[in-house]
């Protein structure tokens, strides 16, 4: 059974995301163990495949659903990864869980172009 066969209000209801604070699964970037309690939550969740499958259909939705976050699903479905400024890269690149994403990646190719100056 898929979302096509059930409208979103119908799952959603058996969500275990239901009983908990919704701002667990709208962590703050810098929040990976918030993240990762959403996560292993989701994982228990006996809609999880579901929820998944109606956000990644639904690009544009934030936050965990179905276990994996926005940059997650982004990367499944091929997807380019956003960019980041110079400040909300190298705090990022501060966290624990970068260092060992950054065993597998550059990191360094999600910086944006400075911005040039507009000429007078």
């Amino acid at each position: 059974m898929s979302t096509e066969d059930l409208d979103r209000e119908t799952w959603q209801q058996f969500g275990l995301c239901r009983e908990m604070d919704p701002d667990m699964f709208f962590p703050e970037r810098k929040d990976a163990a918030i993240a990762a309690d959403a996560k292993r939550a989701c994982g228990m969740c006996p809609v999880r495949q579901l929820c998944l499958d109606w956000a990644m259909r639904h690009p544009k939705q934030e936050g965990i659903a179905g276990g994996l976050d926005e940059f997650e699903r982004a990367d499944l479905r091929g997807e380019p990864l956003p960019t980041y400024g110079d400040d909300e890269l190298d705090e990022y690149l501060a966290l624990p869980v970068a260092a060992e994403l950054a065993e597998v990646i550059d990191l360094t190719e999600y910086r944006r172009a400075p911005i040039a100056p507009i000429a007078a």
